[in-house]
């Protein structure tokens, strides 16, 4: 298996996580989803594919985000 396919799945399994511990209204789930982003946001830049990296910075940004909007709640 390619490394960016480890980085790959490693991302796909921290956006499912991060899915499930939404629905489950816990806020780790923010935090899949950022290690999710950050790896999708890596293969991206592996695979010189603009859109997957640019998507995964902002949707980066809107997982900090909601992490901060989380915790002053």
């Amino acid at each position: 298996m390619l490394p960016v396919d480890i980085i790959g799945w490693i991302g796909n399994i921290g956006f499912l996580s991060g899915a499930f511990l939404l629905a489950r209204k816990s806020v780790l789930g923010f935090y899949g989803n950022v290690i999710g982003n950050f790896m999708w946001e890596i293969v991206g830049i592996m695979l010189n594919i603009n859109s997957i990296w640019l998507l995964s910075l902002v949707l980066l940004g809107c997982n900090i985000y909601g992490i901060y909007q989380w915790r002053r709640t």
